[in-house]
């Protein structure tokens, strides 16, 4: 970390200005982006790295809720909060930059890094297909269950069975009649393409 950045950062804010203050926190993101690139934070881009940062910074809400104050500032030119609301943000940045560098001078526990890792590059949409596996799941076999203790319910599955059969054996004759009928085409082509040939042989001699 460059201790120049930290002292440009509190030269911005002396001036206790809505540009000084949006400065300020320019070059503290700065910082914080820095430091996670640097260190090698699990993350192939920042906002990867930002997700992993839960089981790192104690305070993980808070820079969440900082980092979009931030983001708000930075767009929203009509948005100017207070001089005490900015150094409460720039409170939550160094104390997770503080503790980023903390973490990675420590020795790494695995089982800690697997989770870090696992939230960092794992999307969230296989955890939810997961879930919804899962329910679905336990509603078939419940479905099941109810279906075999009931005689309504061996009557509908027996229908059910029948109707399958029915269908998958003429999905299988179709199958079957089109593979035939593919086999007699191409058999057919190769013997009027060897006619053919013949015939051309024929007519050379």
């Amino acid at each position: 970390m460059n201790p120049l950045s930290w002292q440009t950062v509190e030269k911005y804010l002396s001036e206790k200005t809505k540009s000084g203050n949006i400065l300020a926190l320019i070059e503290t993101e700065k910082i914080f982006k820095k430091v996670l690139e640097k260190l090698n934070f699990p993350g192939k881009t920042i906002s990867q790295k930002i997700k992993g940062l839960k089981f790192v910074l104690s305070d993980y809400e808070n820079f969440l809720s900082a980092q979009k104050i931030y983001q708000r500032i930075i767009s929203d030119l009509n948005f100017e909060p207070e001089q005490t609301k900015i150094e409460e943000i720039l409170t939550y940045y160094y104390k997770a930059i503080e503790e980023i560098v903390n973490f990675q001078k420590e020795k790494q526990n695995i089982i800690l890094m697997l989770k870090i890792k696992s939230t960092v590059y794992l999307p969230s949409q296989p955890r939810s297909f997961l879930k919804k596996f899962i329910l679905i799941s336990v509603i078939f076999f419940f479905i099941i269950f109810v279906l075999d203790n009931t005689q309504i319910g061996r009557a509908l599955v027996n229908l059910l069975v029948k109707i399958s059969h029915f269908i998958f054996s003429w999905i299988l004759f179709a199958v079957l009649l089109l593979f035939g009928l593919a086999i007699i085409i191409i058999g057919a082509l190769f013997y009027f393409e060897n006619r053919k040939k013949t015939k051309i042989t024929k007519i050379e001699n």
